[in-house]
């Protein structure tokens, strides 16, 4: 969808309940990966263990999605990633982090890095989207 096309688009008023209930099905549908999620995030792993929340996947669609944790294990491509980001690279050599990936799970995909050039086009359609919606509330 252009900004032109959304610009003929009426505003809409979303209340927070259904705003929330989007975001879960979001959630809801993603890849999951109980045992990726249940090792990368040991908090959640005690909460399922002591019956604080039903599943894994419920903590994820309820919570860990809103908060940036990963769903699945990321599928990353050390010489994209160490090219597209030299610092990480750096970081690297400097033996700050060990790889790439390492770099992606502590910090990359709460900052808005791409894991592979697959991620990168979509992080560039996102970035269109989210243009095409500043532009429409600027004009």
């Amino acid at each position: 969808m252009t900004a032109q096309e959304l610009d003929i688009l009426p505003d809409v008023i979303l209340p927070t309940n259904r705003l929330k209930l989007i975001l879960h099905l979001i959630a809801a549908a993603l890849p999951f990966d109980d045992d990726f999620y249940r090792e990368q995030y040991p908090d959640v792993d005690e909460a399922v263990k002591s019956g604080e929340v039903p599943s894994a996947r419920t903590h994820f669609i309820q919570e860990g999605y809103l908060e940036g944790r990963l769903a699945v294990k990321p599928e990353v491509d050390e010489r994209f990633y160490v090219d597209t980001y030299p610092d990480v690279a750096v970081a690297i050599q400097n033996q700050q982090i060990v790889s790439a990936y390492e770099h992606y799970i502590r910090y990359g995909h709460n900052e808005g890095r791409a894991a592979n050039p697959s991620d990168q086009t979509l992080l560039n359609v996102v970035e269109q989207v989210l243009n095409a919606f500043r532009h429409r509330s600027t004009a």
